[in-house]
């Protein structure tokens, strides 16, 4: 297992992380690089997945605090041919339409623990969403 110090977004790049959270790191406990004190590469999951030679995806947990459009953007390919087997994101109900609709338009949809059709009046202020290609069960 490799850890890789980049971020995900629409495109490949550098961004400047900024603010303070309680001094924790803003790529994880195994770098020296601190919010607010650096940039980071950007790259897209399109890209990453085709430069390492990665055809499928079986699980993506994407957490971004507000950043997840841009990565799902960073993702159109993989998502056009269904290569994300089961994405698992967190959002509030006014982020959930416009997830929700970028992931339809691709072929997935919203799901709650047991599988069931999620929809925004389900979401209240931050909930984790299942979502998979349409007609994929759970353990399939």
């Amino acid at each position: 297992m490799k850890v890789e110090e980049l971020g995900l977004g629409e495109r490949v790049g550098t961004a400047s992380l900024e603010g303070q959270w309680g001094g924790e790191s803003a790529v994880g406990s195994h770098t020296e690089l601190k919010v607010g004190k650096g940039d980071i590469q950007i790259t897209t999951l399109d890209e990453y997945a085709e430069k390492n030679k990665i055809g499928k995806i079986r699980l993506w947990k994407l957490d971004m605090e507000g950043g997840e459009e841009a990565a799902l953007r960073g993702a159109r390919h993989l998502l056009e041919r269904q290569a994300i087997e089961a994405l698992v994101l967190e959002a509030d109900q006014e982020r959930f339409g416009n997830i929700s609709e970028m992931l339809r338009e691709c072929g997935y949809f919203a799901r709650d623990w047991n599988c069931e059709p999620m929809n925004v009046e389900r979401v209240g202020s931050y909930v984790k969403i299942l979502f998979r290609p349409q007609g994929t069960l759970v353990g399939s």
